[in-house]
């Protein structure tokens, strides 16, 4: 809801404060992070979804891709950050 409203801060705020971190709330991150074009963070967060083992689904992969996509950056992808 906030990255739709350009508040990428308060949606930090509520990961932040949430105590059980599933892989809805960190899919919620990643799409905010992909529509405020923060590709870099949206990766790095992928990774952690990764080393915590959390199982990763569609919407995962599909909102990390959508934040490489839509960077002006252009994040290089490797077959690290996908392992």
């Amino acid at each position: 809801m906030y990255a739709h409203l350009d508040r990428l801060n308060n949606a930090h705020y509520v990961f932040d404060r949430t105590l059980e971190k599933t892989i809805f709330v960190w899919n919620a991150l990643l799409k905010a992070l992909a529509l405020a074009d923060q590709a870099e963070e949206a990766l790095a967060r992928f990774r952690e979804i990764g080393r915590i083992g959390l199982p990763m689904g569609s919407f995962t992969y599909s909102h990390t891709l959508n934040a490489c996509i839509a960077s002006s950056s252009r994040p290089k992808l490797t077959p690290s950050v996908v392992s």
